[in-house]
């Protein structure tokens, strides 16, 4: 699948051809290349694991390269390709599922999943999730939107960007933020969450040259 497909457009290409196996990404936004650059994970399941192989564009070789997925140390929101810059994720070969006998069932599989996330995650222009989790060595998890929420952040604001009242982790463009406003209030979050949990947040998104990628 070529990696700017986005994740909704390959599930309807699923759909109409009785192929599925991405049930667990429904709703995710953003395409292919972004989910396997960050190891996308939604519902307990991560793009590596329907994943085979990738084949990217390498710059400094010019040269068109296929790798496995055991070649592209993939880990919690994290790839070989976030310390490649020059290579370029081309396509991304997906496992998949013949849906011929359980179609139905696949359907509402999706449905379900799509409540899910409609009840937990907002609506509005955001970058999803935008700080990783915590994992700490005795194998406790701090998750960033409950600790975010602890601070007493839903609903702060700077500018035009606000920390959601729903959830946490999701910063909302709420009325034509800049990228420094939608900064200032994850600064605003790190710091609260370092002084309250003595834990550092780390962004989920890529922050570079005062743009936000997502």
């Amino acid at each position: 699948m070529d990696s700017g497909v986005t994740i909704a457009g390959l599930i309807s290409f699923g759909l109409k051809n009785n192929i599925g196996g991405m049930a667990s990404f429904y709703c995710l936004p953003g395409t292919i290349g972004g989910a396997v650059y960050g190891n996308a994970g939604s519902f307990g399941m991560e793009i590596k694991d329907v994943l085979f192989k990738v084949e990217f564009y390498d710059l400094d070789l010019d040269i068109i390269v296929e790798k496995d997925r055991d070649e592209l140390y993939f880990g919690y929101r994290d790839s070989i390709f976030k310390k490649k810059n020059n290579w370029i994720i081309l396509k991304a070969y997906l496992k998949c599922e013949n849906l011929d006998s359980n179609l139905e069932e696949y359907q509402k599989n999706l449905k379900e999943i799509a409540v899910k996330r409609t009840g937990k995650q907002p609506f509005g222009a955001s970058c999803g999730s935008f700080f990783k989790n915590v994992y700490l060595e005795d194998g406790t998890v701090l998750y960033a939107g409950k600790m975010i929420e602890e601070c007493g952040l839903k609903g702060e604001k700077i500018g035009g960007a606000q920390i959601s009242p729903q959830h946490g982790n999701f910063i909302l463009n709420k009325d034509n933020a800049s990228s420094e406003d939608v900064l200032k209030l994850a600064s605003l979050a790190k710091e609260k969450v370092r002084e309250r949990f003595s834990v550092e947040l780390q962004e989920e998104v890529r922050v570079g040259g005062g743009i936000t990628d997502y």
